[in-house]
């Protein structure tokens, strides 16, 4: 059995999603009210890479991909779909979430310019903010309590936990 390669699979076009019943579902999966930064959580399955995955039609695509083409409108076949770096209210810098499909923070690249732009970050002398750090239990970021709404720290002992998962909503003590 053969397997296309992967950057072939990332640059397969994908047109313009209008029929509601995909729309329904798709947004039927998304945690949007009270998450940080405008994120538009995907709460459905998320693979081993941390991308949450979407079934459309026959394909299984990744949900951010969905999102841009129901949003946004058609991909077309030489670019990927690039999660764009957000800035909290202190002017920190905070890492893409793979599971952000706010169509505000999708935008086309071709497969080089994202791999470049990737690579880049990682060796930024910027680091990402503090006050976001991967979440020890799943995929997810997890975010400072004290960055979070009033609403997600209800009930949180503060002197025990200090990160919040945004995807699974797990709470954690995280040691810096």
């Amino acid at each position: 059995m053969t397997f296309p390669d992967k950057a072939r699979k990332r640059g397969t076009s994908l047109s313009r999603i209008t029929d509601t019943k995909t729309i329904r579902r798709l947004t039927s999966r998304l945690s949007v009210a009270g998450m940080p930064f405008g994120w538009w959580i995907f709460v459905g399955h998320v693979d081993h890479t941390g991308y949450g995955k979407f079934r459309h039609g026959d394909r299984v695509l990744c949900a951010h991909r969905v999102a841009y083409a129901v949003f946004n409108g058609p991909i077309p076949e030489d670019m990927t779909v690039h999660h764009v770096a957000q800035r909290d209210d202190g002017g920190n810098l905070i890492p893409p979430n793979k599971l952000d499909c706010n169509p505000e923070h999708l935008t086309l690249m071709p497969l080089e310019e994202n791999i470049k732009e990737r690579n880049d970050r990682h060796r930024a002398e910027e680091p990402w903010s503090s006050s976001v750090r991967p979440c020890p239990v799943c995929p997810g970021l997890a975010v400072c309590a004290e960055r979070l709404p009033l609403s997600w720290r209800i009930g949180l002992d503060e002197t025990e936990i200090n990160y919040v998962c945004t995807a699974c909503h797990t709470p954690h003590r995280i040691f810096a």
